[in-house]
C-alpha cells in the first residue's frame, strides 16, 4: 500500500514560505523527525508549489507531517489533500511528466524527485517499494517530456510574450531559471535585456550579450526599464504593493508558478498569454492513460517481489553496483552529446528487471 499526504503551497503562500530552498541538513532533519513518528518507509518531497510525503503503509495522521513541517494545523487544514493505492501511484507519475505543474509541462519537478530520493536514501528512511517507485516516475517523467515534447510549451509562451513587446525595450527579467533564459535568448536581439542574480559569481549562468544586476538591486534600478518580467520559483513577493508607484508606465509580467507580484499591480499571467487548452488537455489525456498503464506494471512488479520476499532489495543492490561500475567505464569514453544518465537510468532499470525474473524464476521454476 502506498499512502500520499500532501499540502498545496500557493494557497496561503505565506504559511509556507520557510520551507524555501531547505539546505540538505534540515531536509533531512524533517524527514527524520516524520520517519520517527509514523515508523513506516516514507519520502518527503518539496517543490515551489507543494510539499508531499510518500509513505510505504497505511496513512498517518496528517497533523504529524504539519507539525514536522512546523505549520500551523489549522492553517494548513485548509491545503491539505492525501490519496493512497493505485490514485497515489498515478499522481506521481503524472506529477513526474509536468502536466500537474503550475508551469505545464517543465522538467524541473524531474531533479525534485530525485534529490528528494537521494535525501530518502541517506537517511534511510525509503525502501525498495518506494525506490522502485520514484525511479520508475522519474523515468516515466523523462518520456513524456521527450515523447510529447512538452518544453513546446514554454517555447510558444515565451515567443507570444516576445511579440507583446516592443522592439528596442529595456526590459528587466526577475529570476534565472528555464523560462527566464529562455525569454532572454528571444528578447535580446531586438532589446536590452537585464536579469537579476542573487550570486555575482554566476554571471556564467546567463545567456550571452545579457547583462545582469544583483537581486537586491532590482527596486533601485527600476527606473531604466520599459518592461519587467518576474518569473522566479518561490513563495515571496519580488515587489510589494509599496512598490507599486515605481511602476508607472511599465509593462509588467508576471510569469511565475505561484503569483511574483499582488494583485494590485494587474501583471499580465501566464494563464492570459496560453490559450492552447484543447492542445493541453488532449495530452493530459494521452499521458494519465500512459500513467495508468505504468501504475499497473508497478503494481505488477510489486506483487511478484511479494512472493520473493528479499530478492527487491537485492537486486536494487546489485543494479546499483551493475550501474557504479559502467559509469566508471562510460566517464572514460568520448561520448559526445549522449545523455549518460538517461542511459544509466535505463541500465538500472533492465538489469534489475533481469535480476528479479532470473531469481524468481529459480524459485518458480
Amino acid at each position: 500500500m502506498i499512502s500520499t499526504i500532501g499540502l498545496d503551497m500557493t494557497r496561503n503562500a505565506s504559511d509556507f514560505r520557510h520551507l524555501q530552498n531547505l539546505d540538505d541538513g534540515m531536509y533531512s532533519h524533517i524527514l527524520g523527525k516524520i520517519r520517527k513518528r509514523i515508523q513506516k518507509p516514507c519520502i518527503l518531497l518539496l517543490t515551489c508549489d507543494r510539499a508531499e510525503l510518500y509513505i510505504e503503509g497505511t496513512m498517518p495522521s496528517p497533523e504529524i507531517f504539519e507539525r514536522a513541517l512546523s505549520l500551523n494545523i489549522a492553517k494548513a487544514k485548509a491545503s491539505r489533500y492525501s490519496m493512497c493505492g493505485k490514485d497515489a501511484m498515478m499522481h506521481l507519475f503524472l506529477l513526474a511528466s509536468g502536466v500537474l505543474s503550475p508551469l505545464f509541462g517543465e522538467d524541473a519537478i524531474l531533479s525534485q524527485l530525485l534529490h528528494s530520493l537521494d535525501i530518502a536514501r541517506d537517511n534511510g528512511s525509503s525502501s525498495p517499494c518506494l525506490s522502485r517507485l520514484f525511479n520508475m516516475s522519474i523515468a516515466f517523467g523523462k518520456r513524456m517530456q521527450s515523447e510529447y515534447k512538452l518544453d513546446d510549451f514554454d517555447l510558444s509562451i515565451a515567443q507570444k510574450i516576445a511579440s507583446m513587446i516592443e522592439k528596442g525595450s529595456n526590459i528587466l527579467i526577475i529570476g534565472c531559471g528555464f523560462r527566464s533564459k529562455m525569454l532572454a535568448e528571444l528578447l535580446k536581439s531586438d532589446n536590452r535585456v537585464v536579469m537579476t542574480l542573487r550570486d555575482s559569481e554566476k554571471t556564467f549562468l546567463l545567456p550571452i550579450g545579457v547583462e545582469s544586476i544583483a537581486y537586491d538591486e532590482r527596486r533601485n534600478s527600476l527606473d531604466q526599464f520599459d518592461v519587467v518580467i518576474s518569473a522566479t520559483y518561490g513563495l515571496y513577493h519580488t515587489f510589494e504593493d509599496v512598490d507599486l508607484p515605481l511602476f508607472a508606465g511599465k509593462k509588467i509580467f508576471d510569469l511565475a508558478p505561484v503569483e511574483d507580484l499582488p494583485s494590485s499591480f494587474d501583471a499580465i499571467k501566464i494563464s492570459d498569454i496560453d490559450g492552447s487548452n484543447s492542445k493541453r488537455d488532449k495530452l493530459v489525456d494521452a499521458i494519465s492513460k500512459r500513467a495508468n498503464d505504468e501504475t499497473g506494471e508497478f503494481i505488477r512488479f510489486q506483487k511478484k517481489a511479494e512472493k520473493a520476499p528479499g530478492i527487491d532489495l537485492m537486486s536494487e543492490s546489485f543494479s546499483y553496483e551493475v550501474v557504479r561500475r559502467m559509469q566508471c567505464q562510460i566517464d572514460k569514453l568520448d561520448v559526445g552529446n549522449c545523455d549518460k544518465k538517461a542511459f544509466l537510468d535505463a541500465l538500472y532499470d533492465s538489469v534489475r528487471k533481469a535480476y528479479i525474473a532470473f531469481e524468481f524464476s529459480k524459485k518458480n521454476p
